[in-house]
């Protein structure tokens, strides 16, 4: 990526005023350094077994690192929560074709990226997502969820840095941090047993 494109990048879609202006609505969780490496040392497994998948030859990329920010933030999601979700088993892709949270009854995605970066998201969202920016190895800000039609609403491809991946015109990046419904609100769907909206 060149410094000029960076340079229109941080313009017009400032991580300052899009995200860290609306931190005091996030909530960090911090997860224990063991458990960092209990789960490192699962994503080795479960990137060594994706590597065989003919979808994973295709873009095999940063995969080890992806997964290991992917799941750290479904761990945080899960320790906020106070229940287990997290599918530890490793199988075909096919068979976790459904919403992170489906194992507990919500509908929802979890998508996990690194401070400084934006979430990548379907272009056309069709569940709900709930977003998590991982701050250091073992810092986690969940930032809330939002429904499809935030999902939407405010994305952009100029946000997607690879681009090969953006030249595929499946994904989008997600901008609108100020329009997520807060943690808490996820929390008091799951323990009063209700349904996202």
């Amino acid at each position: 990526m060149s410094n000029q494109y960076q340079e229109y990048l941080d313009l017009v879609y400032s991580y300052p005023e899009l995200v860290d202006k609306h931190a005091n609505r996030f909530e960090t969780v911090v997860i224990e350094q063991t458990a960092v490496d209990r789960i490192s040392k699962w994503v080795n497994k479960y990137v060594d077994a994706k590597h065989r998948e003919k979808r994973y030859k295709i873009d095999p990329g940063k995969m080890s690192k992806r997964a290991l920010t992917g799941f750290c933030g479904e761990y945080a999601v899960q320790k906020f929560l106070g229940v287990n979700f997290i599918d530890w088993s490793i199988s075909q892709s096919e068979r976790y074709n459904k919403p992170d949270l489906d194992k507990i009854g919500i509908d929802c995605g979890i998508k996990t990226v690194e401070y400084g970066k934006f979430p990548l998201i379907s272009q056309q969202a069709k569940t709900p997502q709930f977003f998590v920016i991982k701050k250091s190895e073992c810092v986690f800000w969940l930032c809330g969820w939002a429904d499809p039609k935030i999902l939407n609403q405010y994305q952009s491809e100029d946000l997607i840095l690879d681009p090969n991946l953006r030249k595929r015109g499946v994904k989008t990046g997600f901008y609108g941090f100020g329009h997520l419904a807060r943690p808490m609100v996820l929390k008091l769907i799951f323990s009063l047993d209700l349904e996202l909206i």
